[in-house]
């Protein structure tokens, strides 16, 4: 009978990161970071313009045969690498808490969206997004890295994720659109989030 033996150091890397997995998923969404962009304006009529995004997503997304839409990477001019930047600086200039809560889910699926864009196109090219780690061993992935800095807090991905999209707004009435896959990586569709797509009947 043949026996797998684990080498010690694998052991102590994978008890490494099992303690930097939260101990409980229900404790997600009770950080400063979810308290503070669970607030809304309900009857706010301000919205955040995604037309630069939209523009992006029309120009280099395509849906092959195999059904699978995928982001043209190794097709990004310089121009457009500059338009992703400065539509990135319009979402950390905006105040979300300002949004209906409808208006925010679409800032944050699309800023989640074009956040990932930008890392892959930093790192570009890459194989697999978990090969990004900046220097993080342990790291399965860019996620954990804060990118942007939204009302006075650096977010990450996994922030935007775990303690704003999934906590705090989406409830039993809402869905979270397939332009975002909830949401190790993106998949794409050819139109940014909107707010007519976000709640089911």
């Amino acid at each position: 009978m043949n026996i797998l033996t684990v080498p010690k150091t694998a052991i102590l890397a994978l008890f490494l990161w099992l303690l930097l997995l939260p101990s409980d998923l229900a404790a997600q969404g009770n950080s400063a970071i979810s308290r503070h962009f669970a607030s809304d304006a309900e009857n706010s009529s301000e919205t955040v313009n995604h037309g630069v995004w939209g523009a992006l997503l029309e120009r280099y997304v395509s849906l092959p045969e195999d059904g699978i839409t995928r982001f043209n990477y190794s097709a990004v001019t310089t121009a457009d690498r500059q338009a992703l930047e400065g539509y990135l600086t319009q979402l950390a200039n905006a105040r979300p808490t300002a949004l209906s809560r409808n208006e925010q889910l679409a800032y944050w699926i699309n800023l989640y969206n074009a956040l990932t864009v930008e890392v892959i196109l930093d790192h570009y090219p890459v194989r697999s997004i978990r090969q990004i780690k900046y220097g993080r061993i342990f790291a399965s992935g860019p996620w954990g890295r804060e990118l942007i800095s939204v009302e006075g807090f650096e977010l990450s991905l996994d922030d935007i994720e775990n303690q704003i999209l999934r906590p705090v707004l989406t409830t039993p009435g809402s869905i979270i659109p397939s332009t975002a896959r909830p949401l190790a990586a993106p998949i794409f569709a050819p139109r940014p989030t909107v707010l007519t797509v976000l709640m089911s009947n």
